[in-house]
């Protein structure tokens, strides 16, 4: 049965745009753990206006659930997420100044990744690519010594119509059942709304799922907790058939 992690990254532009220090991406780490999410995501680069260095580092020593710490693919982003040691590394693509991420061009960056994917590693952090679910994406990652695949599923939570759904869906168990045979963890990310986990908590090997401005959005109607356990219901409720 899937996780669910909540990338607190949203958090920074609300506490930009309120002026609000109590609104801060720690207070809502905090809470969301409280509420009984089983892990936190954020998304840090130093060329990017989002949760800071600082605000990443007390998020790392006030919480004590999973955290998956998102960086790009820059030296000063990796050596920063050296030192603050997350539960795991995961290299995304941030186009220009936006805290959006996007799939890495894998298949052109290979040997670039496989040397960072080695210092994380022998600093005793787990690491995980952000990639489209393609076949050969996989055939390249699975020739490096990464520990999971996080597939983007925008391609699912985006379509216009059923079929283009259904297609990303199955698109996404094949890649799923993929990883899982190259001994990689599998995460989903991209998009993902409390309409989709239904299907999406049936894909197999899928470890985690990544929500971010989902609850975050629904938590101002309906608080932070309410929206985290509305949520954990929804993927738990066929495990008494297990």
């Amino acid at each position: 049965m899937a996780n669910l992690v909540l990338d607190i990254t949203p958090v920074a532009p609300i506490q930009q745009m309120f002026n609000d220090p109590f609104l801060n991406p720690l207070r809502v780490a905090i809470a969301a753990e409280n509420a009984g999410v089983d892990g936190i995501a954020l998304i840090f680069s130093p060329q990017n206006e989002g949760i800071s260095r600082e605000e990443v580092e007390m998020v790392r020593k006030n919480t004590a659930t999973f955290l998956n710490m998102m960086v790009p693919f820059h030296p000063e982003a990796i050596r920063h997420a050296q030192s603050i040691a997350p539960d795991m590394v995961t290299l995304v693509n941030l186009a220009g100044k936006t805290n959006d991420p996007l799939p890495l061009p894998i298949t052109e960056m290979a040997e670039d990744v496989q040397s960072v994917v080695t210092d994380l590693k022998a600093n005793g952090i787990s690491v995980a690519l952000f990639i489209e679910p393609e076949f050969d994406n996989l055939k390249v990652v699975g020739k490096l010594d990464a520990d999971g695949v996080i597939l983007d599923c925008r391609a699912f939570t985006e379509a216009p119509e059923s079929n283009a759904r259904l297609l990303a869906e199955e698109n996404l168990q094949t890649t799923a059942r993929g990883a899982f045979k190259l001994g990689l963890g599998v995460h989903l990310m991209g998009n993902i709304e409390r309409e989709h986990l239904r299907q999406l908590k049936s894909l197999p090997f899928v470890e985690d799922m990544i929500v971010g401005k989902a609850v975050l959005k629904r938590a101002f109607f309906s608080g932070l907790d309410t929206v985290i356990q509305q949520m954990r219901t929804m993927m738990w409720s066929d495990r008494e058939n297990i």
